[in-house]
């Protein structure tokens, strides 16, 4: 879950853990790639028609708020609900390239362009 501790090199040493390693695991920081394990959320244009397919893995059961960036500004495009699994799907009308994110209870995903 955390980097390891340096070694007797960086090129010697796995830092592929989700947390920046701090002196204690307390210390230890949040990556982006905690977000994405934490609140995965990905949307995709079939290849035809303009319907894009929402997906994403909640941080808890209940209701997840899908957004996308106009401008500078983040408006609601759809609310879903993610079941007991924590998984929510869902539709919304979308070009390629619109940015999204979904959120729920303050927490927010990161960022995703829309993709066909």
């Amino acid at each position: 879950m955390r980097d390891e501790a340096e070694g007797p090199g960086w090129g010697s040493t796995l830092q592929s853990g989700i947390f920046l390693r701090g002196a204690t695991p307390d210390e230890d920081r949040r990556k982006l790639s905690f977000t994405a394990f934490r609140f995965p959320f990905t949307a995709y244009l079939p290849k035809r028609g303009s319907r894009a397919k929402l997906w994403g893995l909640a941080p808890n059961a209940g209701a997840v708020v899908v957004e996308k960036q106009v401008g500078g500004r983040w408006r609601r495009v759809t609310r879903l609900r993610a079941g007991s699994g924590r998984v929510f799907t869902g539709r919304i009308r979308a070009r390629r390239g619109d940015v999204l994110r979904a959120r729920q209870a303050g927490e927010t995903s990161l960022t995703w362009p829309v993709l066909r």
